[in-house]
Formats: C-alpha cells, structure tokens, sequence
C-alpha cells in the first residue's frame, strides 16, 4: 500500500470515528464536511504516529532505527558490508532469541550463506521438459525418516507429458507442504535453457539430507545416480521364487541388460508396459549377476511378486538406481556446525557469503540485449563529478562544437525548463561536456546555452542532450535506496559470519572455525599439488 493510499485509509478511519461521537440526530452535508476536515488534518498525526511506532521494534524498524535496537544487544551492522535490513533482522531476532547453540550457529549460517550452502539438495539428473505421466509418483524420504510419496497428476501442468521445471517443482513443493514438511523444491539454472528440479530439505545443518528411493517419476527426473544398465523394449525376464522368499528375474532373451552393474543395496524401478501389475513398482535389489542369457539375473524384495516370463515392454521399463543420501558434506562448498567431541564444535565457512546483493535491484548484474521497462538499477554513480543528470533527455537534431552558436537545435526540448538550468552533452562518453548553462528554450526544438560558455568537443547528430538535476555532487543513500551498485570482499561477510559466531557462541565452547575455499577450475596445474590455488589463497 503506498503512503497515500495509506494515508487515506487513515482519514476514512478517522471520520467513522469523529462521526460515533457525534450526536445521530446531526446530519447533512454541513457536518460531514466539518468531520471530513477534522480527519484529513488528523490523518497526518496518525499515519506519523504510526511510523514512529514502527521504528520502536525490531520486526518493523529500519535503517538507522534498526541499528539503534539492535546495537542493545551487541549486534552491529557491519560498514564494510552490505547487508541489508532484511538479513540483518533476521540475524537479530535469532540472536536475541538465543536458541540452543548448534542450532544458533547453524541459523546464523543459513542468514549469511543462503539455504543451498546449509542445507541438503539433490538434484535431478536430466533437465526440462519431462514427459511425466498421470499418477506417476516420486518417492523421497528427508533427513532420515520415512518415504514420503509425492504424486504427480494432469491438473497440476499444461501438459504433464512436457512438464517444465518450473511446474514438478511447484507441484513438489505444493505436496510436502501440505504433508507439513520445510523441504522444498526450486529450479537451478546453470546456464540459458539449462534448468534442472532441485529438492532442499528442509532442516538446517549436518543432519539435514535428501534421498530419492524410488516411483515411476524417478524414471524421468533421474535424480543420482542411475546404474548404466543396458536393457531395452525387447529385453526378456523370467519371474521366479528364489531362496528367502526373494522374487528372481533372470535374463531369458533380448537385449543384454548387464545386470551386473547393479549392486545389492539399490533399487529397481520396474514399470515395463509387459509385466503384470504384481510385478510392477520399486524395489530393493537384495543380489545381482552379470553374464550370459539364462544365466544373468537380480533378486529383489517383493512379498506379491508372480511367477512369469514377458518381455519387458519399454526401453526404460527396467531401470537400476543407487540410492545416493544427499547430505550436508556432499558438496564441495556448505556450512554447519559439527560437534566433533565434548564442548567443541566444528564450523564450516565457505569462502564467499551471500550478504553481496544479487537480485535484480541494486545487484551488479548485465542483462540481455533489450530495455527492460522496470529495471530499477544498479545505478554506478560518479560522486566527484560535481553534478547529477536527471530522467529528461533528447538528442541533438544539428551537429553542436566550436562554431556553433547560442543556439542548440534538438529533437524534443518541450521538458525543458523556460530559463535558467544546464546540461550535459554526451554523458557516458569520452566526449561528455558539462554542466553546459542554459538560459531559456525558444521553442520545442530548440535551447539558448549561454553566449559565453565556449565547446570542448564536436557532437554529432544524435549526440544525446541530458538536462541535470543538480549542480552539485551526488551523495548516494547508504542503506541502497537509490539502487546503488556494490562492490563487496569476500572476506568481509565471512568475518562478520565469525564474529557473530564467537559472540553468540556460550563460555566453554571451543569451537573450531575451517574456511572452505573454491575448486581450483581454471587455474594452472589445476588438481594437483602444484595447483595455482595455493597462491591464489595463500600457503
């Protein structure tokens, strides 16, 4: 709601009010004219009141306001970086709130480093479109516990046989939220057209992690890791008992499956078009041997399991996967505290944090050929150049220079001030030249510079025409109002991420910080112990 239609609920209020003390029996337009005027001046002193109540907690406050609050409590923004009200809140209120330790510090990484550095994810392995089914089905379990199903249907895409990511992450996410899970689901990008479903859980440190163990869905998201088995459509199986009470699929005919790459402890996912619905689902391989036709075989748990011999219908119809547990240190990069032994716990920092913006706003960032009509910045702003240009423009229509006169013929000067101001040609270029002072504009095509400022440079046809808001230097707001850019170290945000550690961290922990630096991709000698990375980070 913006500040005047804010400022209008706040009268209508206020006349409803004025008007409940007033006797019923005073009607008319006369009173209502006397009850709106009262409301419309007092509309002001609530709207303020309001603001300065805002200011007074922490959930609401900004700004300075909000530095003032939480310098109380010994939680200083740090100048040096960028951080945001929001982030710095949310530091905050878990710091204040003092929870247990591990689970503090654990918080307090996720704020600064972003969820995908503290939490689990597992990613599929194939990207979009997937040609999913009705009623296929994704089986997940989170950090440990039990498998939770989640299932795909018609209603919930365009068209479910070119489902986008965008749309099975929605679905997922719509699905374990209302099991009642903080997991999720979201689309990494790794590069244009190159998007893939991500699953995070949703607990935060080293027990955190994801598992994929199954449903008909797996076979086309393919989320780690697929074992490179080899059959197809026309591979034939023969179901038989075997000892245990373990059902047997031996190879009797076509194409070679080569079994033997998969191994006891994965799982099979057997939906060929050609078996029996008892025959049909995921499970657990319990023993496999490679080999020759009648002889290769798996055996896996399935309690109503039949006995037959069918081809197998679909070339994905059988498909092996290892039943990779995506956890917190399966990445390269994360953080998390780790209690190693008594009163000590083991903190993981990765080299770079999230406190540097990077959403479109305010983010340094390059964007794709073409004006997009709402980008908001980042503005890059030169506060040495003693003056600001505004949002007026045009373009020269005549070549402008030494032998030009008073005179400066444009395309459109009617936003022009009708006197005194300045300009600047060329601005961004090297033949930029301003402030320029104008006098007066004599027509819609034309601007009087004054007869006595002499040109640097000539200017061409087109030469943009900036009119300049100020002639005096910008002082940008530090707090990224005005969508400044920033540039902003590494090292900064991980030291105010230790710092905040150690202070919330309680007498007689001793905790063991390791900094977790990049990969070495790209540098000389890269992978080995004569990697350049040594240099780059130091010995």
């Amino acid at each position: 709601m913006t500040d005047a239609e804010l400022l209008e609920k706040r009268r209508a209020e206020l006349a409803k009010d004025l008007r409940k003390h007033l006797n019923p029996a005073i009607r008319g337009t006369v009173s209502t004219d006397i009850l709106e005027s009262m409301a419309s001046g007092g509309k002001y002193i609530l709207y303020n009141a309001e603001a300065v109540d805002a200011q007074m907690f922490i959930g609401t406050a900004e700004a300075t306001h909000l530095d003032r609050l939480l310098a109380g409590w010994s939680i200083i923004r740090p100048g040096n970086v960028n951080l945001s009200d929001d982030v710095y809140r949310d530091l905050g209120i878990k710091v204040k709130s003092k929870k247990q330790i591990r689970q503090l510090i654990n918080e307090i990484a996720e704020i600064i480093y972003g969820a995908e550095y503290s939490r689990a994810v597992a990613q599929a392995g194939f990207t979009g479109p997937y040609a999913l089914e009705d009623g296929d089905v994704l089986k997940v379990k989170f950090d440990g516990g039990q498998v939770m199903e989640i299932p795909f249907s018609t209603d919930q895409f365009v068209n479910i046989g070119v489902a986008t990511s965008q749309e099975i992450a929605d679905a997922i996410s719509r699905t374990l939220l209302s099991l009642g899970l903080k997991a999720t689901a979201f689309v990494r990008t790794e590069d244009v057209g190159v998007n893939r479903v991500a699953i995070i859980s949703g607990t935060t440190g080293p027990s955190s992690s994801v598992q994929v163990v199954g449903g008909k869905a797996q076979n086309v998201l393919q989320f780690e890791q697929v074992r490179p088995t080899a059959g197809n459509s026309s591979t034939q199986w023969t179901f038989s008992r075997a000892n245990g009470g373990y059902m047997r699929a031996t190879w009797t005919g076509g194409a070679n499956p080569a079994v033997g790459k998969a191994k006891p402890g994965d799982y099979v996912n057997m939906y060929g078009s050609g078996f029996s619905p008892e025959n049909v689902g995921t499970f657990e391989v319990v023993k496999t041997r490679g080999g020759r036709v009648n002889e290769s075989y798996f055996e896996f748990i399935n309690p109503v399991g039949i006995i037959e011999t069918v081809t197998q219908g679909d070339n994905d119809g059988v498909m092996f996967f290892f039943p990779k547990n995506n956890t917190l240190t399966t990445k390269k990069e994360f953080t998390g505290a780790f209690q190693v032994k008594d009163k000590t716990l083991q903190v993981y920092l990765p080299a770079v944090t999230q406190v540097v913006r990077r959403d479109e706003v305010g983010a340094m960032h390059l964007q794709d050929e073409g004006a997009i009509s709402d980008q908001l910045g980042p503005y890059i702003f030169d506060t040495d150049q003693g003056f600001s240009v505004s949002s007026t423009w045009t373009q020269l229509s005549a070549p402008a220079g030494r032998n030009t006169g008073y005179l400066l013929e444009v395309d459109d000067s009617s936003q022009f001030p009708d006197g005194i101001g300045s300009i600047t040609l060329g601005y961004g270029t090297d033949r930029q030249e301003g402030p320029i002072p104008i006098i007066s504009r004599p027509s819609d095509t034309t601007v009087m510079i004054n007869p006595s400022y002499r040109f640097r440079f000539e200017h061409p046809i087109d030469e943009d025409v900036a009119l300049n808001a100020t002639d005096t230097p910008t002082t940008p707001d530090k707090f990224g109002r005005d969508h400044q850019a920033y540039l902003t170290d590494v090292v900064s945000g991980r030291e105010y991420a230790k710092d905040l550690i150690d202070y919330v961290s309680a007498t007689g922990i001793n905790l063991v910080i390791i900094i977790l630096y990049p990969n070495d991709i790209g540098l000389r000698k890269a992978g080995t112990l004569f990697s350049d990375k040594v240099y780059v980070w130091g010995p």
